[in-house]
C-alpha cells in the first residue's frame, strides 16, 4: 500500500505551489505550518489485499532549517533562489504493516517500520523543478536502497494552480524482497518461493489546487505508477500498475 506516500507527495506540491503564489509570505525566522485533510482510493497491489477509501490528516512545520513532513523529519543544508539540498529520516512503507488486510497471506509475517535516512537535491528554474533523492534503510528491517526522479512544471490557469509530474524509482533488491518477495518458509501450493532483483517503477501525476481567503485551499491529486517486472511477477502480487485519486483540504498559517 502506498498510500501514505501518495498523500504526502500530493500535499506537499500543493503547499509548494500556493506558498509561491501567496503574497502574505512568512518571515524566514518564523515558522511556516500547514494542516490538511484529504481522501483518496487505496488499491491494494497484493492478492486478496482489500481496495479502499481513506481519509488522512497531513501535517506540515517548519521552523528555521528545521521541517516535519508527513512521514518525514529533515533539515535543510543548503537553500537558494534554485537549489535545495536537505537530508531526513523517514517512515517506509507506513499505514501497510498486514500487507492490506489480505486473508491470503495472513500467515505471512506483518512489516516493521522501516526508517529511512535520506538525502535528497532540487532545482528550480523556469522550466520546472527536478528533484533527486537517495535513501538507505538505517532501522535494519530489509537493508535497502532507493533512488528516485521526479520532474514537474507548475502552471498557473485563472485561480487554479496545476503541476503534471513524472517519475521514476530505482529500489534494491533487498526493498523488493521485503515488500514482495517469498521466502521458503511461506512457500506454499499456489505461493512459489520468490527473490526479485531491483527494478524501476515509472509513475506520473497531476496535482490541482485552489487557494481561497489567503490560506485555505482544495487540492485535487490523480496518479499513475506502473511497476517493475520484479513486483509484478510476485506470486503475492496481483497488478501491475495502480491509479490513485484524491482530493483534500490544506490549511496554511
Amino acid at each position: 500500500m502506498r498510500f501514505y506516500q501518495f498523500l504526502t507527495a500530493a500535499c506537499l506540491s500543493a503547499i509548494a505551489l500556493g506558498a509561491s503564489a501567496q503574497d502574505n509570505d512568512h518571515d524566514d525566522e518564523g515558522g511556516e505550518f500547514a494542516l490538511g485533510i484529504i481522501a483518496a482510493n487505496d488499491k491494494s497491489i497484493y492478492v486478496g489485499g482489500k481496495d479502499e477509501v481513506q481519509p488522512f490528516p497531513f501535517i506540515q512545520a517548519r521552523w528555521g532549517n528545521f521541517y516535519f513532513e508527513g512521514p518525514s523529519l529533515g533539515y535543510v543544508l543548503y537553500e537558494d533562489n534554485a537549489w535545495t539540498l536537505t537530508s531526513s529520516l523517514s517512515l517506509d512503507g507506513i499505514g501497510d504493516s498486514d500487507r492490506d488486510n489480505s486473508r491470503l497471506l495472513a500467515d505471512m509475517p506483518k512489516f516493521d517500520s522501516v526508517v529511512m535516512g535520506e538525502i535528497g537535491i532540487s532545482h528550480e528554474a523556469v522550466w520546472g523543478e527536478l528533484s533527486f533523492s537517495m535513501a538507505a534503510d538505517i532501522s535494519n528491517s530489509h537493508d535497502g536502497y532507493t533512488a528516485e526522479l521526479e520532474y514537474g512544471y507548475p502552471i498557473e490557469i485563472g485561480s487554479w494552480m496545476i503541476e503534471p509530474s513524472i517519475g521514476v524509482k530505482w529500489s534494491s533488491d533487498k526493498v523488493n524482497q521485503y515488500f514482495y518477495g517469498v521466502e521458503q518458509q511461506y512457500v506454499r501450493a499456489d505461493r512459489p518461493f520468490y527473490r526479485p532483483d531491483a527494478g524501476i517503477d515509472y509513475g506520473a501525476g497531476i496535482t490541482a489546487m485552489y487557494p481561497f481567503m489567503k490560506q485555505h485551499a482544495i487540492i485535487v491529486h490523480a496518479e499513475y505508477e506502473s511497476f517493475s517486472k520484479e513486483i509484478s511477477d510476485s506470486p503475492i502480487v496481483d497488478r501491475d500498475n495502480t491509479v490513485t485519486f484524491g482530493i483534500g483540504y490544506v490549511y496554511r498559517f
